[in-house]
């Protein structure tokens, strides 16, 4: 009798469904309607400090998976995850974790209603998609329903946290967001083998288009969905309005060019390249490292003190859309990392067909890992790539411009003339 939380496509969305022995076998369902968000992840911080390791472990509780689930997909021992969940109980006062997940559901609930004046995220619908490659793709929505379609390509490290950010700014532009989530990654199935990934989820975005009978979509790549992007507007062309990247990436030809990424990056990079089937040890320790400290500790290793991406993390408060992004790219453990590794560290750039369809990309002139020259050189290499260099920004150029992203969107996708201040 394991409980069992379902998802349906109708509400409420979620049911609880366990099975009583006392008087039994009998089998209890109940309703509960809750969606997982930014907001209630750092909610439980707030209210219960719940370290990031256990508010991952609520997660997947509230997504229906065991404890032993959790343990063998995030590679921690089964040990490590039952005290975690001990913890949690201990510390929100929940006898069980039936009991446990009618509260988080009940708290989440009222905290979106009690605060209606906050600068929240919309709603976000999940799906999965079972693709004809035989795996299951998750798809998240968000914007409004028939507005004009945008492909969102998340990045690696803070996941769907862009698309929270921005979303409702994107409903006021009217603005219809389809994110596939690459495998690995949320709960997108991994693929066997990360040299055929790329090709796989690319597979996959032609065939979700085509089924959700999209006309002519933006693409909006960030960070490393930029990857991904470039090859899509290549093999897609005629049947895409073009792409805009954001602090995108760039095909790596050497190994110099990974010298400027932060410690703990550098050491994947380096492993990714050179030492591939190491890769997952090295990922899934640093995923241990970071979880048995303070995040904010991570998020100086990548965004290091005196760089302008540090101010703008702490200046604008990004501290909980990161980590609610963090564990959307970890919820699997390290295989989306792993997938998304192999090509970050090599020149994926003969993946990229002839003619593609027209390319912006916004970057930063301060990013200090793609410097500026090396997004020169590489616009400089195709025909189709319009570079707009954005001064005083780093990394983080989408959560500190967000109106000059949704200005260059409004003006690939000819509703209005460009207001973008990239020189």
């Amino acid at each position: 009798g394991a409980l069992r939380v379902l998802a349906t496509g109708v509400a409420p969305r979620h049911l609880i469904v366990r099975v009583e022995h006392e008087n039994g076998p009998l089998l209890i369902v109940e309703a509960l309607d809750f969606r997982w968000s930014t907001r209630a992840a750092q909610m439980l911080v707030d209210s219960f400090g719940l370290s990031p390791a256990e508010v991952e472990v609520v997660r997947n509780l509230m997504a229906g998976e065991t404890l032993r689930e959790i343990a063998r997909r995030t590679g921690r021992s089964e040990h490590t995850v039952r005290n975690q969940a001990k913890s949690v109980l201990a510390k929100t006062g929940a006898p069980g974790q039936v009991d446990l997940i009618r509260l988080v559901a009940l708290l989440v609930k009222v905290e979106s209603r009690a605060a209606p004046g906050v600068s929240a995220p919309g709603e976000l619908r999940s799906e999965i998609m079972g693709m004809s490659s035989g795996l299951q793709m998750q798809v998240i929505h968000a914007g409004t329903e028939g507005g004009f379609p945008v492909i969102f390509l998340h990045g690696m490290q803070d996941g769907m946290s862009p698309v929270e950010t921005l979303n409702e700014r994107l409903i006021r532009r009217g603005y219809r967001v389809i994110a596939p989530v690459r495998p690995g990654y949320g709960q997108s199935e991994p693929v066997a083998s990360d040299r055929k990934a790329l090709s796989v989820f690319v597979r996959h975005v032609d065939e979700m288009i085509r089924r959700l009978g999209l006309r002519r979509p933006l693409i909006l790549g960030y960070m490393a969905g930029t990857i991904s992007g470039h090859v899509l507007s290549g093999r897609l062309n005629d049947r895409v309005a073009g792409m805009l990247g954001v602090a995108g990436a760039v095909p790596i030809r050497r190994a110099g060019d990974l010298a400027r990424m932060a410690p703990s990056q550098r050491a994947a990079a380096y492993t990714a390249r050179y030492l591939p089937a190491l890769l997952p040890i090295v990922l899934r320790i640093a995923i241990a490292q970071i979880d048995s400290r303070e995040f904010e500790g991570f998020l100086d290793d990548v965004f290091r003190p005196g760089t302008r991406d540090h101010e703008v993390v702490h200046g604008l408060g990004l501290v909980g859309a990161l980590r609610s992004g963090y564990r959307f790219s970890v919820q699997q453990g390290h295989f989306g990392f792993a997938s998304d590794a192999y090509f970050a560290v090599r020149d994926w750039s003969p993946q990229i067909s002839r003619p593609a369809a027209p390319v912006v990309l916004l970057h930063g002139e301060l990013d200090p890992v793609i410097t500026p020259d090396m997004a020169r050189a590489f616009a400089r290499q195709r025909d189709n790539i319009d570079l707009r260099m954005v001064p005083e920004v780093g990394q983080l150029l989408l959560y500190e411009r967000p109106e000059l992203v949704l200005d260059t969107l409004d003006e690939m996708s000819g509703r209005r003339s460009s207001r973008h201040e990239a020189g």
